[in-house]
């Protein structure tokens, strides 16, 4: 049965297309299905350097396949499955990393063989590793390594070591207890039975952080580790050390960042202690912590931290500096919770003017979506919820609110529980002074003013007042509701019917004095205070 194959889809790993022909044929018994042709995942695209053959159905189960890469790279895999035993035999040559994982840079080059005959399996997996770092990393970072093992018997031994240009130095070995059989053929590994190894780390942590966490977050500084491994992969122990020194933390999400970061940790069987960790945010604050992570399953962790004057936020839409203790605590089911209590030495908010009351929200449907769409976007919060919140905010004043003419102090009682996942804001934000410039003039808000705070923007409750005294005419600006649809009134002493208040405002003359430029103005100051915009900045 000759035949030609096209297909185009997408998936995680991103968009994927393959091309290619060949011929299934009946074997007696079995089938052989051969194939020419290409392959293409991502970025990253493969194409058969000799007709690919691959055996199924049968008392064998066999594949010859072999394949280069667009930059020069070959995988050759020669494998064989029978009822009597197995022989596998699979080397990639000048392989880039990007096409076992497109997030990473670098070269591989292994070989991987597996032989055996009845329940005996044996085998051997010898790796090299050239400039391994995360994509978009310089290439001065990157690790060169090695990467062996062995499967003999019950056992299978991992040897890794891992340097770089930096200084970084590091290795580790383990053996773990495995079950194995070439025929079948079955390699699993057993996680009640003891194992053993041992670990060490010396040089600039970073390339290894973003190697291994990577994300928004980043680690740098001196690192010295080493220690032993015992226990069952189920419940792991370790004993040994790690101290960093003269290190940087770097919270992208937050903006939040450590400098001269110092830690002392103790691996002591079941658990880590952390002795000592410390940090200033180069602003004249610091931050210090000490704590117990378990390494058990169902094991119970805390960790208690300590900021004087520190910046917790600092982005494009915010700093503050906060003083206070907080601990973050992992029950023995899993969940994690963040406790304390925080009073705010001083924050500063820019406004930002929220979407106009008169835009209108209309649903879209989107046409010709790419199949390969999804994969590319981030992925939604579909995890355990995250961590609980129970975190107390107080400031008696000294959060600013200043942009788009508003300059305001407030106050604040707040408290933030429910999940990093869903936060859940409540409280109250008093006004302790502040004034509103609109249209070149100056309103002065009531210090009575108060915001009750919420998560959702419908449920932020508003009673704020502004006032402007002219020498014949004091004009106020009352704001009600919510953030989502304030109710803006405008009352005068002597009492006087809108147009005229904004008037004299405005202008200093009643509205039948005024220009017909000045009448336009006038117009559209009045249109913006009745759908709520005049004051559009409080949102």
């Amino acid at each position: 049965l000759p035949y030609t194959a096209q297909a185009a889809g997408g998936s995680d790993a991103g968009a994927w297309t393959f091309n290619g022909r060949g011929v299934l044929s009946e074997t007696h018994p079995g089938w052989l299905a051969t194939y020419d042709g290409q392959a293409r995942v991502g970025g990253r695209s493969l194409r058969t350097l000799e007709t690919a053959q691959v055996r199924f159905g049968g008392p064998e189960r066999s594949a010859r396949v072999k394949l280069a890469t667009a930059d020069g790279g070959r995988v050759d895999l020669d494998g064989r499955l029978t009822d009597a035993g197995t022989d596998v035999k699979a080397q990639l040559t000048g392989v880039t990393m990007g096409l076992l994982d497109e997030d990473l840079a670098g070269k591989v080059d292994g070989q991987l063989t597996l032989q055996g005959r009845g329940a005996r399996l044996d085998g051997g997996l010898e790796a090299k590793l050239a400039g391994l770092r995360p994509r978009g990393a310089p290439a001065s970072s990157g690790l060169d390594g090695t990467f062996r093992g062995r499967l003999a018997g019950d056992s299978l031994a991992l040897d890794m070591t891992a340097a770089n240009a930096q200084g970084m130095n590091a290795s580790a070995n383990v053996v773990l207890p495995a079950e194995a059989s070439a025929a079948p053929f079955r390699i699993a590994l057993v996680r009640q039975r003891p194992i053993s190894g041992a670990f060490q780390a010396r040089g600039e942590v970073r390339p290894l952080w973003d190697l291994l966490v990577g994300g928004e977050r980043s680690l740098a500084g001196q690192v010295a580790a080493q220690g032993a491994l015992r226990g069952t992969l189920d419940t792991p122990h370790a004993v040994g050390a790690v101290t960093v020194a003269n290190g940087r933390f770097d919270d992208g999400a937050t903006g939040l960042s450590l400098r001269n970061v110092s830690l002392k940790a103790a691996f002591a069987e079941d658990a880590i202690k952390v002795t000592e960790a410390n940090g200033v945010d180069g602003h004249g604050g610091s931050a210090a912590g000490v704590g117990t992570i378990s390494l058990q399953r169902g094991g119970g962790s805390s960790f208690q931290l300590d900021f004087k004057n520190f910046r917790v936020i600092d982005n494009d839409l915010a700093t503050a500096t906060g003083t206070g203790k907080a601990t973050i605590e992992r029950t023995a089911d899993g969940k994690v919770r963040l406790a304390g209590a925080l009073a705010i030495d001083r924050a500063d908010v820019a406004a930002r003017v929220p979407t106009p009351s008169g835009v209108v929200v209309m649903d879209v449907v989107e046409k010709n979506r790419p199949s390969d769409l999804r994969s590319a976007l981030p992925p939604s919060n579909l995890g355990n919820g995250g961590w609980a919140l129970d975190v107390a905010l107080k400031a008696p004043r000294g959060v600013f609110l200043k942009g788009h003419g508003l300059d305001a102090e407030l106050s604040l009682d707040a408290h933030v529980g429910g999940t990093t996942a869903h936060p859940d804001l409540s409280g109250v934000a008093h006004v302790v002074r502040g004034d509103y410039q609109f249209a070149g003039k100056r309103f002065e808000f009531d210090n009575t003013g108060v915001v009750y705070l919420s998560t959702r923007a419908e449920q932020v409750r508003l009673d704020l007042t502004a006032t402007r005294d002219d020498p014949t005419l004091t004009a106020s600006v009352r704001i009600r509701g919510t953030a989502a649809r304030p109710e803006i009134t405008l009352t005068s002493t002597p009492a006087l019917p809108n147009d005229e208040v904004l008037s004299q405002v405005l202008f200093g003359r009643t509205a039948s004095q005024l220009s017909p430029l000045e009448a336009a103005q006038l117009a559209s100051a009045l249109s913006s205070l009745a759908g709520g915009g005049g004051l559009d900045v409080i949102g």
